[in-house]
């Protein structure tokens, strides 16, 4: 039992040096490209800021740290003679290994709850605060005026230009899809708060598209009584009169997903799931899903799937390496930068390959863990 305590005391503190330190140096990078924007921003916003990034960025970092962990003291203990020693009274390699599989499994599932419950939420406001809260940015709204927004729900809205004294959207237009009927609304100004998108100064008119057909069949008398039943429109006699829609993505959610092209990551695993191999989008039940749609989503689930794993794959590999590699804190820290180089290069080959359609992205994505944890194996074996 000490000597277990004994192992977990020795890989525990690389552990949190290295997700402190890996963390510390992606928020730095986040800090230093935002800076030229964030002149007269007070400091407890910009720690708030960059505290939404924490989450995201220790997904990110986590299979690095448990490199680092695992080389520094698999290493040190090798050069020391200490793994030498238990085995040579009866400790196999096994039991040694265990405290390390354990902290790395534990690492991959609690990277799993993050990047289900607390990563895409985190995010979401990162990215909502950066262009809404931030004095010195402009208000997200304002970056997507003359360009088409999908809002989930079957609709899709333009608008002209943005007022961000009032934060109102002007001349918009808003096309609702319910099935083959289309309702077109023209606004002199609108407002999106929430889920809800308020009209003023509208017009509204609908289509019945299939209903269109049967006006073929009808005799001129009978043409004025069922135009009404293929056109209609909404015109409210008082020109302040509201319309307000319930929309399928949120506000924060429309900003950070079409704001830029750097937009971090907002939807839960599950919620992945539900697109790539589920019948609907979540939160727009009303969207048919196209292949691409359904590839798109496949390619992010298992990105996302892929890294929280390779906390333990990594963990499998680093330690027949560190033994046989480990010489020393300097050679220690360059074979674990290697062994995520390497580990990183072929997840991006996988994914290339996938994203060019020639592997399905089951297994391009995880092509990777799958080789490493055969490498690692092989490893582990001679070194027992």
């Amino acid at each position: 039992m000490r000597l277990r305590k004994y192992i977990y005391a020795e890989i525990l503190p690389p552990l949190m040096l290295g997700i402190v330190l890996y963390t510390a140096v992606i928020l730095f990078g986040y800090f230093f490209v935002g800076s030229q924007y964030l002149d007269g921003v007070p400091l407890i916003k910009i720690f708030i800021w960059l505290g939404m990034q924490v989450p995201d960025s220790f997904v990110k970092v986590a299979p690095m740290a448990v490199v680092l962990m695992t080389v520094l003291a698999f290493g040190r203990m090798n050069t020391e003679r200490e793994i030498i020693a238990m085995q040579s009274g009866g400790i196999s390699f096994a039991w040694i290994s265990k405290p390390v599989v354990l902290v790395a499994t534990l690492v991959s599932l609690t990277s799993l709850v993050v990047s289900e419950y607390v990563a895409p939420r985190a995010n979401l406001e990162a990215r909502t605060m950066w262009y809404e809260d931030l004095p010195s940015t402009p208000q997200g709204l304002s970056r997507l005026k003359g360009t088409t927004l999908a809002l989930g729900n079957g609709l899709e809205v333009y608008f002209a230009d943005y007022n961000s004294a009032t934060d109102t959207m002007l001349d918009l237009r808003l096309v609702s899809w319910a099935g083959k009927e289309a309702r077109v609304y023209f606004a002199e100004s609108g407002r999106f708060d929430g889920f809800n998108l308020s009209l003023k100064g509208f017009e509204g008119y609908a289509v019945d598209f299939p209903a269109i057909q049967q006006l073929q069949d009808v005799t001129p008398e009978q043409l004025a009584q069922r135009v009404g039943d293929v056109f209609s429109s909404n015109i409210p006699e008082q020109k302040d009169a509201l319309l307000t829609i319930k929309t399928g993505i949120s506000r924060n959610e429309t900003i950070a997903r079409f704001a830029d092209g750097f937009a971090a990551e907002t939807t839960s695993i599950s919620d992945l799931w539900n697109t790539a191999y589920g019948a609907h989008v979540p939160g727009d039940r009303g969207k048919v899903i196209t292949a691409a749609d359904r590839y798109a989503a496949r390619m992010e689930l298992h990105g996302k799937l892929a890294i929280p794993f390779a906390n333990l794959v990594l963990a499998l590999i680093s330690m027949p390496l560190a033994i046989r590699y480990g010489r020393g804190t300097g050679v220690s820290l360059g074979v674990s930068v290697l062994i995520v180089v390497v580990y990183y290069l072929t997840l991006l080959l996988g994914r290339a390959f996938a994203s060019a359609g020639l592997i399905p992205p089951e297994i391009g994505l995880w092509f990777a863990n799958v080789f490493f944890t055969l490498v690692g194996w092989r490893l582990i074996r001679r070194v027992s």
